[in-house]
């Protein structure tokens, strides 16, 4: 019987090093591959393996308007713009959560995100950001 694999299992290895890994992270990722750590100024972790292989899995299916680095390790993603906006954060453990926030009326949501549920995180960015 053959079982199917969660996102996440392809990431469970340690890390060695990037160099045989760099392929498989999406272009946009590139500059964060070899960050050092402090690479903020003060004591940030860099993403690692994991957290840019599900970064680059996202952006197959998700379309940010900007990509950072977390200073608490991991990827940023953000989408919409100043007033209403989405910001998903996948961390160096593979874990994943999102804020949904609209400044024009005070409302945030935080939950948890089902990397493998991509398709229905975008319909609710989508919807979100429409208002």
């Amino acid at each position: 019987m053959v079982m199917a694999r969660r996102l996440t299992d392809r990431f469970d290895a340690p890390i060695n090093g990037f160099r045989a890994f760099e392929p498989d992270v999406d272009e946009r990722l590139r500059p964060f591959v070899h960050l050092p750590r402090g690479w903020n100024g003060y004591a940030a972790p860099p993403p690692n393996r994991r957290a840019l292989g599900l970064a680059s899995r996202a952006l197959a299916v998700l379309d940010p308007s900007r990509i950072r680095p977390d200073a608490e390790g991991g990827i940023g993603l953000y989408f919409g713009g100043e007033a209403r906006f989405v910001h998903l954060c996948i961390d160096n453990e593979g874990d994943a959560a999102a804020a949904f926030v609209d400044d024009a009326t005070g409302e945030l949501r935080s939950e948890d995100i089902d990397l493998d549920e991509l398709d229905a995180l975008k319909r609710r960015i989508e919807a979100w950001l429409r208002g």
